[in-house]
């Protein structure tokens, strides 16, 4: 038996969660650092001039068929900023013929009507558009780019006329946080589908700006209890989370009835290993695309033997062994804590989440 099956008891209600091949069925692909922005918080530090290497296109097409004979079920392509490569469609329509859903993230500087129609031909399931204010005046500034905002919204626009389905991605900082009572009605009426509130994490470019961008755990907590606070059955359905701690946090205050959300976050908690797993620009495989550990590559490496044989994703899966407030936490195995944050903060994979709410 491997490791990873060896953690399957009753006490872990997770794994089902996973393919029968223990490969988590998301696979959230960074294939480039490039980027038309700058942004403060970013934490792939993509510029325009990345000196990070990519994988040939003829490598990304057999990364594509190594991922869907694995199991893979659906394939999030992000960057950097994804419609600089040339050949992304080509990319888009190579998932999608494969039986794999495809979903890309841009900042939709080059979102066209034009372009947005061959996208909806694809096949494509989802766009995630990032919104990091309700003007341009906060995200022009987090973004580091005049017209930013502008051609965000224009993007929602765009894609919600071809039907494309949009998911606004806005990250929660000191730059912005007075934005966020207003921000769901704003996002609502560009079109989108959905609005998904990001931790703020000390990685990349923001440990660089982290003095200027992280809110304390006091303010944090406060933001993210009155947006969520009675939420009702359509908001939730609408607005989520990729902070498992706050899910975990919110059940235990009762002030959210979890069984009414879908979201694969607020049933599983992290899902570093377990729900997903990273593939950086060169290949390498992660544990989450926020853990830049590499155990493996796409392209020289086997993916059924990384996940089977990892001690990486052994120990994130078992959750028993987490350290501080983690390892005694009632929410434990409902959550497990981010451990992108923990490795962060601490250096320490299995070390307690720094930003975790539960007293």
């Amino acid at each position: 038996m491997n490791e990873i099956s060896s953690n399957n008891n009753t006490k872990n209600k997770f794994l089902p969660y996973t393919s029968p091949t223990n490969i988590p069925h998301i696979a959230s692909w960074i294939i480039t650092t490039r980027c038309n922005m700058k942004c403060v918080h970013c934490y792939p530090d993509a510029s325009i001039d990345s000196p990070e290497p990519e994988l040939t296109e003829n490598q990304q097409i057999a990364a594509i068929k190594t991922l869907a004979n694995a199991g893979v079920k659906c394939v999030i392509l992000s960057g950097g900023e994804v419609l600089i490569i040339k050949h992304i469609l080509k990319l888009i329509t190579t998932i999608v013929s494969y039986g794999m859903k495809a979903w890309i993230c841009t900042n939709g500087v080059l979102v066209t009507p034009m372009f947005a129609a061959k996208l909806k031909d694809s096949g494509i399931s989802m766009v995630s558009v990032s919104i990091d204010g309700i003007d341009a005046s906060t995200h022009d500034v987090l973004r580091e780019c005049k017209g930013a905002f502008e051609n965000a919204i224009n993007a929602i626009g765009i894609l919600s006329s071809k039907d494309i389905p949009v998911m606004v991605d806005y990250t929660a900082t000191k730059i912005n946080v007075t934005n966020l009572k207003n921000l769901r009605t704003m996002v609502q009426n560009t079109g989108a589908k959905k609005l998904n509130i990001k931790r703020f994490r000390p990685l990349g470019r923001g440990r660089k700006n982290i003095e200027s961008l992280q809110l304390s755990l006091g303010e944090y907590g406060s933001l993210m209890e009155d947006y969520f606070y009675n939420v009702s059955d359509s908001q939730l359905a609408y607005t989520c989370t990729d902070d498992p701690a706050i899910y975990a946090y919110l059940r235990t205050v009762k002030r959210l009835n979890i069984e009414n959300s879908n979201n694969l976050k607020s049933r599983i908690g992290c899902m570093a290993g377990l729900g997903w797993f990273g593939i950086l620009s060169n290949g390498d495989i992660t544990p989450c695309p926020l853990l830049k550990i590499p155990i493996g590559n796409i392209i020289y490496d086997d993916l059924k033997s990384i996940f089977s044989t990892t001690q990486i994703i052994s120990s994130i899966l078992d959750r028993t062994n987490r350290k501080g407030a983690c390892g005694s936490c009632p929410e434990n195995n409902n959550c497990g804590g981010c451990r992108a944050h923990a490795f962060a903060v601490s250096g320490d994979l299995l070390g307690e989440d720094p930003f975790c709410l539960i007293p």
